[in-house]
């Protein structure tokens, strides 16, 4: 348990003055779908170049707020706001169509039992690099699909754009550049690098062949030749969606994982520093609560946040080598460090998993320094070693589970994202089962068991898919989905209480949404850059409510469709 004198709640203290502001937008918890009669603004979007656009995000925020909001114009460039998410105020006006600019800026008020106007116009950017997604980037980038797969490594921290503005040459990549960046932990971005401490075998790609392509499409022999080809805009139902996003006030915050309690509270951790973090989506307010360091001084951060049976909340802490356990109620931690001896400098517990704790008490983490997975008993504070578990007729080749989930009996359902399948931990047999991806080498990253079904739902990282395998039936058959946009990349995968699918991408800024039942595919744009990690479904809602972080620019995200 932290002492009294470090529990320090780091809540933003202007947001005193905003909160008055932040009632207004109304924007608390669930999101509900305004009929049409109660539109508190709306217009048209066009372009000389398109006459009426389709899938132009509109995204409105007051003055001042953290929050905003964003629809999305039809097939008749017709954009609408429902009242319930825009209070009466003066609100500006912004979008995202990559290639195009607003005209002029806009601001609009808005007034109470009538609908606003506001008909925007845009133009063709003169700076379409800095609109570009990573999406749009591998989109254009010339080379193979093997070659461009290859700089999925490069946006866990950054953006596409700051290797191709680059003039590194091939040597200096090799030699300096990879090897550099491989040195770097997991939880670094740019505002905030974070080496390890001791030299350690690179965690990414520094091969030569790496290099050389990096330098055929930077701008090392010249400025590029390439066209530059953004991915085309949504259009149908893509366009039947409502986004709202939180703003963190504290800059350098990565909001890896983001996960709601049953009374409407949003949780996530902070992926590069010692918080655990929490958001009143009702008012905007943010509280950060500091989590001690196992190793001080150590790489910071926490990745995997999960909600137990008794409401608490677990945290993976990560490089400090450890879980945590948060009681919302009395606001209290409860620490389990890895004993010294099993702790070297690259331990690494990404994940934990005490949603099935109910069945024996035990929870479930990993080190995915060495590919083991441990288990803790909270109550007497002794852990438990299994593995590492190796690939059938190999000795090298572990399974490098890096997602991970419980079941029913509290078993283990591991991902594994250094090579190409999910696995199956008995706890009671301590029996370990590999089952390969019908797509080699699809790097499998993170997912969930829907108890209801028994099918666990995963997400193909490096070859653009969502896999599913019914536990229950467990005939070693996997199913696949393959994602109608390149380089999606999904990095987790839920399906909510309807049967649909949820998906992420670090990639093209949107979110995925399957019916298993029809293969029908659906993306929806987010209005900002959001490098998607987890993402975590409110089925109290209907529809139901998507909650993800936005990890690279400090924000949390909410969306819900719309009719």
């Amino acid at each position: 348990m932290l002492p009294a004198d470090r529990l320090r709640y780091r809540t933003l203290a202007a947001l005193s003055a905003a909160v008055a502001i932040v009632v207004l937008i109304a924007l608390a918890g669930a999101l509900r779908a305004a009929p049409a009669a109660h539109v508190a603004l709306s217009g048209r979007v066009s372009s000389a170049a398109e006459g009426l656009m389709e899938g132009v995000v509109v995204t409105a925020r007051r003055p001042g707020s953290p929050i905003s909001v964003s629809v999305v114009t039809d097939a008749q460039g017709r954009y609408r706001f429902p009242a319930s998410h825009l209070a009466p105020g003066t609100y500006g006006l912004r979008i995202r169509a990559t290639g195009y600019d607003l005209a002029k800026p806009v601001l609009v008020a808005v007034k109470a039992a009538s609908t606003a106007s506001a008909d925007l116009r845009l133009r063709t950017t003169n700076d379409l690099e800095d609109q570009m997604s990573n999406g749009d980037w591998f989109n254009s980038v010339p080379g193979t699909a093997a070659q461009k797969t290859g700089l999925l490594d490069c946006t866990g921290c950054h953006t596409l754009q700051r290797v191709v503005d680059s003039y590194h040459t091939a040597d200096d990549f090799r030699t300096t550049v990879l090897p550099r960046m491989g040195n770097y932990s997991f939880s670094t971005f740019w505002l905030k690098p974070q080496p390890f401490r001791t030299a350690r075998e690179a965690r990414i790609n520094t091969s030569a062949e790496l290099a050389t392509y990096l330098a055929s499409i930077n701008q090392s022999a010249g400025p590029r030749t390439w066209p530059l080809k953004p991915l085309p805009r949504l259009k149908g139902a893509s366009t039947h969606v409502i986004v709202t996003q939180y703003d963190l006030p504290d800059r350098l915050a990565q909001p890896h994982d983001v996960v709601g309690a049953a009374d409407g509270t949003i949780w996530y951790s902070d992926f590069g520093q010692q918080f655990l973090g929490r958001l009143n989506p009702k008012t905007g307010a943010v509280t950060e609560y500091p989590v001690a360091e196992f190793k001080p001084g150590y790489l910071d951060g926490s990745l995997d946040i999960e909600v137990d049976p008794n409401g608490d909340l677990w945290l993976a802490n990560l490089y400090q080598g450890g879980v945590s356990r948060f009681d919302p109620k009395t606001q209290t931690f409860k620490q389990w460090a890895v004993p010294p001896a099993a702790h070297p400098d690259f331990t690494q517990a990404s994940m934990v998993a005490p949603t099935h704790m109910n069945v024996d008490g035990k929870i479930w983490t990993n080190n995915q320094d060495d590919h083991s997975f441990r288990r803790l008993d909270p109550q007497t504070g002794t852990w438990e070693t299994f593995g590492p578990y190796y690939y059938p007729g190999s000795t090298t080749h572990t399974f490098n589970a890096y997602g991970m989930v419980t079941d029913t009996a509290n078993g283990i359902w591991g991902f594994d994202f250094g090579g190409t399948a999910i696995g199956h931990l008995d706890p009671k047999t301590g029996a370990f089962k590999i089952i390969p991806t019908p797509t080699d080498v699809s790097h499998p990253r993170r997912g969930r068991l829907d108890d209801r079904t028994g099918i666990v739902w995963f997400a193909e990282y490096a070859v653009n898919r969502i896999g599913s395998y019914d536990t229950k039936a467990d005939d070693g058959k996997i199913v696949e989905y393959v994602l109608p946009t390149p380089f999606d990349s999904p990095y987790d995968v839920v399906a909510d209480k309807n049967g649909d699918v949820w998906a992420g991408s670090m990639s093209t800024d949107r979110i995925t949404r399957l019916d298993p039942a029809t293969g029908r595919i659906l993306d929806y744009q987010l209005p900002f850059t959001t490098n998607t990690r987890r993402v975590w479904i409110d089925n109290t809602t209907n529809p139901v409510t998507l909650w993800t972080g936005s990890n690279h620019e400090a924000a949390i995200v909410e969306l819900q469709t719309l009719p």
